[in-house]
């Protein structure tokens, strides 16, 4: 199962962090980013690391941002699905495609890669949540599942 966040928090670069991420600040754009949740080597934070508070942002849940789309828009999409079943040539491929474009991508290359029921599972959470609240309420709903 692939999660993805859509925020339409400021990319900004946290003190100490290496890569971009979302801000934790109220102030909002009118777009969204998309974001890729990367559970393969999520650990349970300890109880020490949680009374000291050192779990926030990526040391709560990895995840990878997606570059904004070159073009606005699905054709890529569509010229990238019918590139890939021999319909159509085209030059362009899956890492060219961004944000929404590539998790739209995703969750149909994933939701049509089985005979059997596939569901998606949209996640909005509440009013005067951080991203760090966000990130521990998806890993909680993963658990869930």
């Amino acid at each position: 199962m692939s999660v993805y966040i859509l925020s339409n928090r400021k990319i900004i670069r946290h003190k100490g962090e290496r890569a971009d991420s979302f801000s934790n600040d109220e102030y909002s754009i009118p777009n969204f980013r998309i974001a890729k949740c990367d559970f393969d080597d999520y650990k349970e934070p300890t109880a020490q690391s949680k009374k000291r508070k050192d779990y926030t942002n990526r040391n709560i849940l990895n995840y990878q941002l997606f570059s904004e789309p070159e073009k606005q828009g699905y054709e890529n999409v569509m010229e990238v699905l019918l590139s890939e079943k021999g319909i159509k040539e085209s030059t362009l491929t899956a890492s060219n495609l961004g944000g929404t474009q590539r998790m739209f991508y995703e969750s149909y290359k994933n939701m049509s890669s089985t005979k059997e029921r596939s569901d998606v599972l949209i996640f909005i959470h509440g009013y005067a949540y951080d991203f760090d609240d966000e990130l521990q309420a998806i890993i909680d709903l993963k658990n869930y599942s």
